[in-house]
């Protein structure tokens, strides 16, 4: 295998970040919008993109690119980008599936055991990680990463937050039982099933 440095995107930030109220660390990824430099008088508002590790090189893509600021495009407004993921290391086989058990854990608000027996049959690892731990990584986003970010970052209050599948009902779910959290959410491939299952509504 070619010995060539990792790849990394542009005015972006990433760090770990140590959650009291989750009881986990998390590695919080942040993309800057275009002129955050030139125009320091602005505060932008922040989309919180929850499988960061999975999610937020696309979702920096696709918002950048709608960026670009030329005449003839249906410009989407520009953001702050934060991604939620994992500090999970080793073969990218071995990332992927320590993600998907830690995302089952944070984005399900009660113990599921037939999901966690799903993830171990088509993600094995070798210690069982526990789901049902929404309620803690609720309180991570309310009570330590807005406000981090918030402090750290000229951010406006206006936010959004996006999840895909289980994250996409956990999205669901902060919407409607904390509203003054997310001004709006984007729920991918929302499952009606799981939100019925885990008494999201």
């Amino acid at each position: 295998m070619l010995n060539l440095p990792p790849v990394s995107i542009p005015a972006t930030h990433a760090r770990v970040v140590h959650s009291a109220m989750a009881n986990d660390d998390y590695l919080i990824s942040v993309a800057l919008p275009f002129r955050y430099e030139e125009r320091p008088d602005v505060v932008w508002p922040v989309i919180f993109v929850l499988d960061g590790n999975m999610h937020f090189n696309m979702v920096v893509d696709m918002v950048r690119f709608m960026n670009i600021r030329v005449e003839f495009c249906n410009e989407l407004p520009d953001a702050l980008i934060v991604g939620v993921g994992y500090p999970v290391t080793g073969t990218l086989i071995e990332i992927l599936h320590k993600a998907m058990h830690l995302r089952m854990r944070d984005f399900v608000l009660g113990r599921d055991e037939s999901g966690e027996a799903f993830m171990q049959e088509h993600f094995p690892i070798a210690a069982a990680i526990p789901s049902g731990n929404g309620l803690g990584f609720m309180q991570f986003l309310r009570r330590e990463l807005i406000p981090l970010i918030q402090t750290d970052y000229r951010a406006d209050p206006d936010r959004t937050l996006l999840g895909h599948s289980m994250g996409a009902n956990f999205a669901l779910y902060t919407l409607r039982h904390h509203p003054d959290l997310f001004q709006r959410c984007v729920a991918a491939s929302f499952d009606p099933v799981l939100d019925q299952e885990q008494g999201l509504r």
